[in-house]
């Protein structure tokens, strides 16, 4: 654990940082003090490893905290419709002139975090939640992604989730995807996200000099351990992999180095009913059943259950 002293240290210093980097964007201090919070609980985990990936991060993805519903927010600001029931949400494309320029750059992405859901204003600590939700997606897509893999397959990465574009033969369709483990990424980085604001919530123990932080932290201050709203289902279905201290920890450290067959070795050497990607598309089925309120005597649940 660290001591006060340099905990207030490092709360400084990158206080400081993330001043500079967000200055062109001129954010409020609302917004600065989560952000600030945010990259404390990434640097717990990957210390020095994490500031540069965050300091290209916070200079390059802008942040639209503005009044109203999130799709309000939205057209407002010319992003057209987002779906309903969300506070936060990411707004990107992908850059498929790889495939002609060999360019693979990302492209550019916005964050849009709004004030309201369903009428009624949102909590401090659901802002932060969504907000932190969503900037751990970009992060653990920070590494080993964006790579053109042969002339006609372009790789893409987040967390667990993989994406791979492959060419059409440019007369029925100019790209075909395939996808592995989107279902599974969002139920991690769910889970990770709430052990995060929990540890942003405990920070409260030390004693912080700076008074805009810390009259933050005491707006979010809980004495229940929070827990995330998102995936809630499929988070209880998974509960005995994620609270696995090795299974968790593992995940959290090769989401974002990129080394992801590193998690996938460890659930295949520990399971022969499934390997890593039907258990992947399993988890994808059970979102789609829990969308569709198809969830009491679900095979795929049954199926998961044999797994987990």
């Amino acid at each position: 654990m660290i001591d006060n002293i340099s905990f207030n240290k490092l709360l400084t210093e990158k206080y400081s940082l993330l001043k500079t980097i967000t200055k062109k964007y001129n954010y409020s201090d609302e917004l600065l003090n989560m952000l600030i919070f945010i990259y404390m609980s990434f640097y717990i985990d990957f210390e020095s490893k994490c500031d540069q990936p965050l300091c290209d991060l916070f200079n390059s993805v802008k942040i639209i905290y503005e009044t109203g519903t999130l799709n309000e927010v939205a057209q407002k600001n010319n992003f057209g419709h987002v779906p309903q029931g969300s506070v936060a949400v990411t707004i990107s494309t992908t850059n498929l002139n790889a495939f002609t320029t060999n360019n693979s750059t990302k492209n550019p992405k916005t964050i849009l975090l709004a004030t309201q859901i369903e009428g009624k204003l949102v909590s401090p600590l659901l802002k932060l939640e969504m907000l932190l939700h969503e900037i751990r997606h970009i992060l653990m897509s920070y590494f080993n992604t964006n790579i053109l893999l042969d002339k006609d397959t372009y790789y893409i990465r987040s967390g667990l989730q993989e994406t791979y574009f492959k060419k059409g033969n440019g007369i029925t369709s100019m790209f075909s995807l395939e996808t592995i483990g989107r279902t599974l990424d969002e139920i991690t980085n769910t889970y990770i996200t709430e052990l995060l604001i929990n540890r942003i919530i405990s920070f409260q123990k030390y004693n912080i000099e700076n008074q805009s932080l810390k009259s933050y932290l005491n707006s979010i201050k809980s004495n229940e351990q929070y827990k995330s709203l998102g995936y809630k289902h499929e988070v209880e279905l998974l509960s005995p992999l994620l609270t696995n201290q090795i299974f968790i920890n593992t995940i959290n450290m090769h989401e974002f180095d990129g080394e992801i067959s590193i998690v996938k070795n460890l659930f295949e050497n520990n399971t022969d009913i499934y390997n890593y990607k039907d258990f992947c598309n399993l988890l994808d089925d059970i979102y789609k059943d829990n969308r569709k309120h198809k969830l009491e005597n679900n095979t795929n649940i049954n199926k998961l259950k044999a797994i987990v």
